[in-house]
């Protein structure tokens, strides 16, 4: 091999084990704040609160709307759509003349710790869910 191939090699080594001493930095400062779930402390007894707290700590994403899944009962098929404040409502939303798409009214609802839907209580296991 030839050295500027180490070199290049050596350099990267170099850059990813000071990600790495930031990264555990980083992490050691949010637990000392109490800003994380410790996984270690999750099990099968541990709330559906608890659980979905950590998922969320896990799995980042847009906090400003979140997606619910639906089925057509007319064709069968399934997907995910965001939450609108405004579906269906009355004078606002023009379902099914006008798709979710090209609505001017949208109305996105953002991420909370209760936006979890029926399904992902019942996977967390919730007894108040009634799976």
């Amino acid at each position: 091999m030839d050295n500027a191939f180490l070199l290049t090699l050596q350099k990267e080594i170099n850059d990813l084990e000071q990600t790495l001493a930031i990264k555990k930095y980083q992490l050691d400062e949010a637990l000392k704040q109490g800003n994380c779930v410790n996984a270690a402390e999750i099990n099968n007894y541990s709330s559906p609160e608890t659980k979905i707290a950590l998922f969320r700590s896990l799995f980042k994403g847009r906090e400003d709307v979140y997606a619910k899944r639906f089925e057509s009962k007319k064709t069968g098929k399934s997907g995910y759509q965001p939450v609108c404040r405004n579906e269906w409502v009355q004078g606002i939303c023009e379902k099914p003349k006008i798709s979710c798409g090209s609505c001017t009214d949208r109305s996105f609802e953002p991420v909370t710790d209760n936006s979890g839907t029926k399904s992902e209580y019942c996977h967390f296991g919730s007894p108040q869910a009634a799976c």
